[in-house]
């Protein structure tokens, strides 16, 4: 069809140069040649009228039906077919202006059409944007809470582990039956006490403590009741220590209690209270005629000889000898 219109158009500018140089019988050949483009163009219009081509082909149908008459008229007229009155000369005017108007309402018809079909295809388009943003925005809502869940348990497997390392930790520095520092965390940490005590020329004292004649205790009322002394000292020992004191388990009945800034004098007396505490217990559980008592070595620690925490262990280990060589039940103290 384009290539029709095509043709067409080409034979039109032929008659245009022919007609402005004025080449007999011109204007008879354009008639009859715009006539036959006239009924073409009415065949096209009834064929897409019937086939249902386009929207308002009925109205562009009727405009050529009203305008082709007045063509014929004036073409006719214009050849000296028909003569030249009022009805010849108007009704192609007449035909003529009522084509303009079914056109140009076709044309605004036609501009509102893609106007509005513009406008459904942008609302189209706003409706899937507003879409894929509200998809957008419940896929990063998801997304966040899971991070956030996750994040909890993260937080929360952390604090387990955290939990589990500090219960791992007390276990490997606390003797199981006593629930007082064990020797190795002693051993660790009495040493880095010894030289912010040396560092700073401040007091630091130990009691050495073992309880007397605990083994006949073990053979005579059982490793029970033996269990059950250990326990009830070792609450003893915690109740009257400070916070700060490291209170130890040193090996069976054999106890240790770190001093820092703790004089000698203060340290006897504590080790008094100790031993008397000890010496009036009751165990509920146990027979009645059991008696335990113990016996304390104190020293304090020389800032000019104590190189090692070592050094005070073996001085307050043998004030406890002379303690025990003493009768027991006793506390005693070097320097």
């Amino acid at each position: 069809m384009y290539k029709v219109f095509k043709y067409f158009a080409f034979i039109s500018i032929l008659f245009t140069l022919s007609i402005t140089l004025q080449v007999p019988n011109t204007n008879l050949f354009f008639n009859i040649y715009a006539s036959s483009f006239f009924i073409i163009l009415l065949f096209i219009t009834l064929k897409a009228w019937r086939e249902s081509y386009a929207e308002n082909i009925k109205l562009y149908l009727l405009a050529l039906v009203i305008y082709m008459p007045g063509m014929a008229l004036m073409t006719l007229t214009f050849n000296g077919l028909l003569p030249n009155n009022d009805l010849t000369r108007y009704l192609y005017i007449v035909g003529s202006f009522t084509e303009i108007i079914f056109f140009s309402y076709i044309l605004v018809t036609r501009y509102n059409q893609n106007r509005n079909q513009k406008l459904l295809y942008q609302n189209e388009l706003l409706m899937e944007q507003s879409k894929t943003e509200q998809y957008l925005e419940n896929a990063i809502e998801e997304r966040t809470q899971e991070l956030q869940k996750m994040n909890t348990q993260l937080q929360k497997q952390a604090q387990e582990l955290e939990e589990t390392r500090a219960e791992l930790t007390l276990e490997a520095s606390t003797d199981s039956l006593s629930q007082l520092y064990n020797r190795r965390y002693f051993i660790n940490v009495s040493q880095q006490i010894l030289q912010t005590t040396k560092r700073y020329k401040q007091d630091l004292s130990l009691l050495m403590l073992d309880m007397d004649h605990f083994k006949n205790v073990n053979d005579t009322y059982g490793h029970e009741v033996g269990d059950k002394v250990i326990i009830y000292c070792s609450d003893i020992l915690k109740k009257l220590a400070r916070q700060s004191d490291i209170v130890t388990r040193y090996g069976g009945e054999e106890f240790i209690i770190l001093l820092p800034q703790t004089s000698l004098k203060d340290a006897l007396a504590l080790a008094q209270r100790i031993r008397k505490a000890i010496y009036t217990l009751n165990i509920p559980e146990c027979d009645k005629n059991l008696s335990v008592s113990i016996s304390i070595g104190v020293t304090q620690v020389n800032h000019e000889k104590d190189e090692n925490i070592s050094d005070i262990i073996l001085r307050a280990d043998k004030a406890l000898y002379i303690a025990k060589e003493g009768g027991r039940n006793r506390v005693e103290s070097l320097q």
